[in-house]
């Protein structure tokens, strides 16, 4: 690790790290495909809206801040967008330019392009947009299958609902004072998941593919985008010190994971498969009246999490250990670049039981080990090369742009 310093935000919080590390984590874990067990595909969710959430909080408690320094609408446009450009935009495209340097390497070496030549075609300008999330919707229009046969893009969906998420919040910390803020979070925080009921029996008429459904559900921004209103709330909210958010963040923990696997157990009755199917597939996510409250269970236990880290820190100290901080530093990058080291660990996992006999436990937790491995040490290379460079950049810039009059 080179010896750049890197000055912390004033309202930095080291346990949002850890969260942020140990969430990342989790999902690499998860997109590992375990041959003897899988995780559940919950975790992925829940550490999704982690992000959104922790997003959301932090964004919108920087944003009121920089409209109390900012003269005008187009000045605090123009800081706010600058932050999130830096922070977003270089290793983004960096990671689409790298697909399309691989793609051409694996057309030449392989003779395959592993279906990215397809999804560049069909979908390669919702990427440049930040719109890829509603790739599924036009996937439902087309009837276009295959639809996640590409293994290197289909997680940039998150990135697009984060996008548009950032032009809302924008012209709502302008316009709305705290109060305004107050009534249009709570508004949302109820709208939202209507619409997501509503649009669950929509999807219905529409495709009786469940996995569709469910994706759609997941990357649509009217049918999600209560979970960042949740962190606005964090924000906009005087939330007081009270040991009732502990009891209420082990309450909700406890009925996600008792729905979770009597939706599994139930699921796996009535379709006569393996509750680690079940468990494991995003389409059984909704299964058993799950989309009347799942969603808001997860981001009411998200935003419990934060609430408890900030004023119970003592009793959330794993999330201060300087490896997980560390991890969740990366996490930009790790989740990003996660899929070009996928394969590796899973191939490198079936050679070594295949050809030394090594049980498949072990040499998944080989494949795993080098997968998550390689994805860290390219990660901490782009963040010293490419991603901490253009943050120094952007912060110098800044000093001249609030100097502004």
């Amino acid at each position: 690790m080179s010896d750049v310093i890197v000055k912390k935000p004033s309202n930095y919080v080291t346990s949002f790290d850890g969260i942020r590390g140990t969430c990342c984590l989790l999902v690499l874990l998860v997109h590992y495909k375990f041959a003897g067990f899988n995780l559940p595909a919950s975790i992925v969710y829940i550490g999704l809206h982690c992000f959104f959430i922790m997003s959301a909080f932090l964004i919108t408690k920087n944003l009121l801040k920089d409209k109390e320094r900012s003269n005008n609408l187009w000045h605090c446009f123009r800081i706010f967008y600058i932050k999130r450009t830096a922070r977003i935009f270089p290793v983004y495209i960096f990671y689409i330019l790298l697909t399309i340097v691989l793609m051409f390497l694996f057309r030449k070496f392989f003779h395959n392009t592993f279906f990215m030549d397809y999804e560049l075609k069909h979908f390669g300008a919702m990427l440049a947009t930040f719109t890829y999330n509603f790739k599924m919707l036009a996937v439902l229009k087309d009837g276009l299958d295959n639809y996640l046969s590409c293994l290197y893009y289909p997680h940039l969906w998150s990135l697009s609902l984060e996008e548009q998420f950032y032009i809302v919040i924008i012209f709502l910390a302008w316009f709305a004072n705290r109060r305004m803020l107050q009534i249009i979070t709570v508004a949302m925080i109820i709208i939202v998941p209507i619409v997501r009921i509503a649009g669950y029996f929509w999807l219905g008429g529409q495709t009786s593919d469940e996995h569709l459904k469910t994706l759609l559900l997941w990357h649509l921004p009217f049918f999600q985008f209560d979970a960042f209103f949740y962190g606005i709330a964090l924000t906009v909210f005087d939330f007081k010190k009270s040991k009732w958010y502990l009891y209420l963040f082990s309450a909700s923990f406890l009925v996600i994971l008792i729905f979770g696997m009597y939706n599994a157990y139930s699921c796996a009755q009535t379709d006569n498969v393996s509750m680690l199917v079940t468990l494991r597939e995003d389409q059984y996510f909704y299964r058993n009246y799950g989309y009347w409250f799942m969603d808001s269970l997860v981001n009411i236990f998200c935003a419990l999490w934060f609430l408890c880290v900030l004023y119970f820190p003592d009793k959330f100290t794993l999330f201060k250990n300087r490896y997980i901080v560390r991890f969740g530093e990366l996490t930009y990058g790790l989740y990003i670049f996660q899929f070009l080291f996928l394969p590796i660990g899973m191939i490198l996992a079936q050679v070594i039981h295949n050809r030394l006999g090594v049980p498949m436990l072990l040499a998944d937790l080989v494949g795993v080990s080098v997968y998550i491995g390689l994805n860290y040490a390219f990660s901490a290379f782009i963040y010293e090369k490419l991603e901490m460079p253009v943050v120094r950049w952007k912060d110098k810039y800044l000093k001249k742009v609030f100097a502004e009059k």
